[in-house]
């Protein structure tokens, strides 16, 4: 039995993008829903990365945004198990998964890419990074692969914020 916080934004149709939100801290996991919520999307929150999993294994969601330092598994453990679920399926349906991470050493983005993961930016997040990342992997199917692009967005905000990988100098 978990002992993960669960909580339900809002009720998901199926013309809404159904996004999960993975994080431990209590205001990060409520700004980001309220975010999400008041641009039209549906989203569910768990505190762990057991939660996670398990939500995965009830539904199909569109979009996951996740915390990288989860202290109930070890680190990207929640998102390889994901991809494993994924791959059982055998639908070719590959949700998009977005790290979050406080700290982000060289070639943490890599790893996290690596992890399987499609992107990582850094928090603290903004609004408008929120927008972004969620237009941007709401708008088209996740590749079979994740692709490093050269032509990434650039956003306004805290440094070092970026959608994935390196961006363009």
């Amino acid at each position: 039995m978990s002992t993960g916080k669960r909580l339900d934004m809002t009720t998901p149709s199926e013309t809404t993008p159904h996004i999960l939100i993975v994080e431990e801290s209590d205001i990060n996991r409520r700004l980001a829903a309220h975010v999400f919520t008041q641009a039209g999307y549906s989203a569910e929150t768990v505190t762990n990365g057991h939660d996670a999993v398990n939500a995965c294994l009830q539904h199909r969601y569109d979009f996951i945004l996740m915390d990288c330092r989860l202290s109930d598994f070890p680190r990207f453990m929640a998102t390889r198990m994901i991809r494993l679920q994924e791959e059982r399926l055998a639908d070719g349906r590959r949700v998009p998964i977005v790290g979050l991470t406080a700290f982000a050493p060289p070639g943490f983005h890599e790893r996290c890419l690596r992890a399987g993961m499609d992107a990582c930016f850094e928090k603290p997040f903004r609004e408008e990074t929120m927008h972004e990342i969620a237009r941007r992997w709401l708008s088209a199917p996740a590749q079979a692969e994740s692709t490093l692009s050269v032509d990434r967005p650039r956003f306004r905000g805290t440094s070092r914020q970026a959608l994935s990988g390196k961006i363009p100098a």
